[in-house]
């Protein structure tokens, strides 16, 4: 499967999203509770809206990223860091009484996340008031539920014709999608998130199903090892994928939200767009870091031919 890259700089996603600092910690051994558990600790920068931004960059994507970060050593390298990977951050915000965001991740011998903690506070005050001809011009818009509520009713007011993709991020934030599922194009959760937005576990066809009819045309619900399932109200089934070995499971979600968007960008259907986002979070996997700094359409295809 070739892809090709967008290169129309007249063209360009818009991120929006919280930026952080991702301490990660892998324990040689099983997890023991309430001892020390020797192990491994990384630093690396992080945030969902960040991670799909830089993702989308490494794939080729003029982006253009709205965030905000303190004024502190973490904030100046995550906008130096995402100026060398090629993300516009000419819209980061640094906030002088603010930290930037820290999210701790506690991985177990497998490289699963065991346990996690977040200080994500700073992506509440995310303003988007300055940039109302940056989001009506972009090609598409993609944003994380770490934007507080009334933000997200601010963007989709903003709002033109191009498509909304939400990335639901976590249980207790996915409901901020509930009041406005009638104006987002593509929505990329978990079961556990699908779970918390449709308000009670069920058949991943009846989450989808009832998520149709309140308005979202294309849902992409994660399965873990087990694939994804999609569906554009038409076309649905599950993708499963092969075993492989998991380094870091942090990023993947990222990288797959990034591809849902690159695949737009190219005007794919549902079913290669859930396989190409599929195969980039498997990537995503397979390094120690948030983001694998070989992400690329050529690292994806040979996946895919392999």
């Amino acid at each position: 499967m070739q892809a090709k890259t967008t290169h129309n700089k007249t063209k360009y996603a818009v991120v929006i999203g919280g930026s952080n600092i991702d301490i990660c910690a892998t324990s040689q051994n099983d997890l023991g509770e309430k001892t020390s558990n020797p192990g491994k600790i990384t630093t690396s920068l992080g945030g969902v809206g960040r991670n799909i931004a830089e993702n989308l960059a490494l794939l080729g994507i003029d982006c253009r990223l709205i965030s905000a970060v303190g004024l502190d050593i973490y904030g100046d390298r995550i906008i130096a860091q995402g100026k060398e990977v090629g993300i516009n951050m000419d819209h980061v915000s640094k906030l002088k009484h603010s930290s930037t965001s820290t999210y701790v991740s506690i991985l177990d011998q497998g490289g699963d996340m065991s346990i996690a903690i977040s200080d994500m506070s700073i992506a509440e005050q995310i303003n988007i008031d300055n940039h109302k001809t940056l989001i009506e011009r972009a090609e598409i818009v993609i944003a994380d539920t770490n934007i507080g509520e009334p933000t997200l009713t601010k963007l989709i007011g903003l709002m033109g014709n191009q498509p909304l993709i939400i990335d639901a991020v976590s249980d207790i934030k996915a409901p901020r999608v509930i009041p406005h599922l009638n104006s987002i194009h593509t929505l990329k959760v978990n079961n556990s998130e699908a779970i918390s937005i449709c308000g009670e576990n069920m058949t991943l066809k009846h989450m989808a199903k009832i998520l149709h009819k309140k308005g979202v045309k294309n849902i992409f619900i994660t399965l873990g090892e087990k694939g994804v399932f999609y569906s554009d109200g038409i076309h649905q089934d599950i993708i499963e994928t092969e075993p492989y070995k998991v380094i870091n499971s942090n990023g993947a979600g990222d990288a797959f939200s990034a591809a849902v968007g690159f695949s737009y960008l190219q005007g794919w259907d549902i079913f290669k767009t859930a396989f190409f986002a599929q195969n980039a979070a498997r990537i995503a996997l397979s390094h120690e870091n948030t983001i694998n700094p070989q992400m690329s359409i050529r690292a994806i295809n040979n996946l895919e031919e392999n």
